[in-house]
């Protein structure tokens, strides 16, 4: 295993901030102050704290992972703006779309169950809702979707984006009202270019969800725990927002500052979204699932097999986006790398995952808000520890 042990200034900027971010009862332990101070690891804390009350934030925690271990971390900040409770280092956080490559994960247990295969189609798992939708989606198959390069495209055709307003209005069950409102956005062809293009689509990992729900009789919100969560032994990963009491909650800005909103799970985003990113966890468990993509990239078998982990990180198309992961090259002056990455939000909570897999080193941070100070913050920190950890430049 290689590893780095030296500091000094990032030479290139990893723009994580040029991904596409998402436009989520909270389960296991939330660390004591006690259990905080004796976590291993350089303690960041002082440094988060300067960095956060600069940009306003409510809070902010960071860690990064090597070789299963905790190598640095650091938490400032509160819960709930306006509140006394100190926001914890165990605390679960919202990963608004770093949890697509959960959703993708997922998908993959899935084929190696051989419930499907990546090539399995819309019209072969839902063959009536097919019969509803236009023709052009008839063939796209999930991994294409995963892939977001299923022909919907939302974010340049406002006539589809135009149903994310539609969404927020409907009521009922969450895997219901996906399918109810997919039924509307599918009604519209596919992208003249698409499929096979990147196209960035929340409602295509809605369809994803859609798909295995259909194919195993289970909604996507349970396969989440009875498929994932519970084998994967992610105790404190959940849907939806953080749930129950002393739990962080995510803010809005309302013009007269930030304004906490009530514990999950429901969240500022339609509960249907669940598949586009609508999970919660603390990062010493996404650590863990981060850890399984990387070892898998080296070619260990874990939860999935190294060939689906794999087949996960490969983009196809060249358009730097795999399974929900986004995927580049980082080089030093010692020598280069490559990096699984990826940012989240709902609005209301900020997140950010770089993977090194040569190096098994993971860098996670999040906040409880999205303002465009949070973004600058969380990229700041994530430098703050590829230094601490010296994956930087002299």
């Amino acid at each position: 295993m290689k590893k780095r042990h030296v500091v000094g200034p990032l030479c290139v900027a990893l723009a994580l901030s040029s991904l596409l971010p998402l436009a989520e009862g909270a389960f296991g332990f939330h660390g004591s102050r006690a259990y905080v101070r004796a976590l291993e690891g350089e303690d960041l804390s002082s440094e988060l704290e300067i960095m956060r009350a600069k940009a306003g934030l409510p809070g902010l925690v960071a860690m990064a992972l090597q070789d299963g271990e905790v190598v640095a971390w650091g938490v400032a900040g509160v819960r709930a703006a306006g509140a006394e409770a100190a926001l914890h280092v165990d605390d679960p956080m919202h990963l608004g779309s770093c949890a697509k490559a959960m959703t993708s994960t997922l998908v993959a247990h899935l084929v190696e169950k051989e419930i499907l295969t990546w090539e399995t189609t819309v019209a072969e798992a839902m063959p009536e809702f097919a019969k509803r939708i236009d023709e052009g989606y008839h063939a796209v198959t999930i991994e294409a979707l995963l892939k977001h390069q299923g022909g919907i495209a939302e974010r340049r055709r406002p006539e589809v984006a135009a149903h994310h307003d539609a969404l927020r209005t409907m009521e009922g069950e969450a895997h219901v009202v996906r399918l109810e409102i997919l039924e509307r956005v599918l009604s519209l062809p596919p992208s003249p270019s698409a499929p096979g293009t990147f196209d960035y689509s929340n409602f295509g990992y809605m369809l994803a969800g859609a798909m295995v729900g259909e194919l195993t009789q289970t909604p996507w919100e349970a396969l989440m725990l009875k498929e994932l969560f519970e084998p994967m032994g992610l105790a404190s990963a959940g849907v939806g927002s953080p749930a129950g009491e002393g739990v962080p909650v995510g803010h809005v800005d309302d013009g007269d500052g930030l304004r906490p909103l009530p514990a999950g799970p429901a969240g500022f985003l339609p509960d249907a979204m669940g598949p586009a990113g609508l999970v919660h966890c603390n990062l010493r468990d996404w650590g863990a699932f981060v850890a399984e993509h990387l070892a898998g990239e080296r070619g260990d078998d874990g939860y999935l097999s190294a060939a689906s982990y794999q087949r996960l990180h490969r983009d196809h198309g060249g358009s730097g986006y795999a399974a929900g992961w986004g995927l580049a090259t980082q080089k030093w002056s010692w020598g280069e790398g490559a990096i699984l990455q990826h940012n989240g939000s709902d609005n209301t909570w900020l997140s950010l995952v770089l993977g090194l897999p040569e190096y098994d080193l993971t860098i996670l941070v999040a906040t409880n808000c999205a303002t465009p100070e949070a973004n600058r913050v969380l990229s700041d920190v994530r430098d703050l520890l590829l230094r601490v950890t010296g994956f930087a430049d002299e």
